[in-house]
This record gives C-alpha cells, sequence and structure tokens, in this order.
C-alpha cells in the first residue's frame, strides 16, 4: 500500500513541476521516463511517505485519479493510468532537486513502458501527520509528449490541485 501511495505521490510531483517539456533521447531501448527538474524543498517535504507518478489520458479528472488511487490500493487493476511508477517498487532516482522516474505499463507495473504520444502527468506526494496522511495531487499544465526517450519537465509546469485527499 505504500508502494501505491508513493507511485502516485510521484504522479502529483510531476505534475506539480510545471510543464515546460523537452524531450531529450535518454533511455535505449524506447522505454519512457520522466525527469522533473526544479523542484523545491515544500515538493520533497510533501514526499515524505509516498510519491507516486502517474501518466493518463488527456482529460483525466480528479475524480478519476482519486478513483484510480482507491483501485490500486485494493490491490487491483488501475481504470484510468497508462503507465506509472511509485518510489516503492521502480527505482526512482532523486539527485538534489531533480527526480528521474522510469514509467511502467499498466496494469501490473511489471514491464517498462515504451508507448508514445501526448498524456497528462499526475504527481501524488503524501506525508504523516495531524494522526493521518496529507495527500497533495498535481497535474502538468499541458499534455506532455512522450517518444520512447526521457522527458524533461520543469517542476513549474504542473498545478496544484488538492490536498488532504482522502485516499
Amino acid at each position: 500500500m505504500n508502494k501505491t501511495f508513493r507511485f502516485f505521490g510521484m504522479i502529483a510531483a510531476v505534475a506539480i513541476v510545471g510543464l515546460s517539456v523537452t524531450a531529450c533521447g535518454g533511455d535505449s531501448g524506447g522505454n519512457n521516463a520522466i525527469r522533473i527538474t526544479d523542484l523545491t524543498q515544500a515538493h520533497l517535504d510533501q514526499s515524505a511517505y509516498i510519491a507516486i507518478y502517474g501518466v493518463f489520458p488527456v482529460g483525466t479528472t480528479e475524480q478519476q485519479v482519486t478513483a484510480t488511487i482507491n483501485v490500486l490500493l485494493a490491490d487491483q487493476n488501475p481504470p484510468h493510468v497508462v503507465a506509472g511508477a511509485n518510489d516503492h517498487h521502480h527505482n526512482i532516482q532523486l539527485e538534489g532537486t531533480t527526480v528521474t522516474v522510469p514509467l511502467y505499463s499498466a496494469p501490473g507495473f511489471n514491464s517498462r513502458w515504451s508507448g508514445s504520444g501526448a498524456f497528462d502527468v499526475w504527481i501524488i506526494l503524501g506525508r504523516t501527520g495531524g494522526g493521518g496522511l496529507i495527500v497533495n495531487a498535481y497535474r502538468s499544465t499541458s499534455a506532455v509528449a512522450f517518444d520512447g526517450g526521457t522527458v524533461t519537465v520543469s517542476a513549474s509546469a504542473f498545478t496544484h490541485v488538492v490536498t488532504n485527499a482522502n485516499f
């Protein structure tokens, strides 16, 4: 369950990050990854418990993301997510204010995602506090284009969508 929360936490972080997207052929073999730069201390503090990153069809709503998270928490196949990662399972690398997230295919998140196209990116960050889980969700302000390599997005390209969602 912690892994699922981390996965969507990162999704939210990606969304917060802002969406100045610069594609750069990083991963070999057509595996997609997302690199989020310029994270603030607030982002890092929010991800103390979970960090989940997700790639969703353009136009995915907050309610659909919430439903997806709840399904994942119940160990079922998510209905809306295309790909994603969480910081418990997927070798997410944090270096200073930059996080690099290898993306895995849904359902199952066991194999690297090699899809292409434009998608919404969501980051879910969570930490414990006040007797519960404090969650912040972020969405990319515009679609992110994936082409089988590493895409770089600034944290300023994400919009804070919700705080303290009941997941």
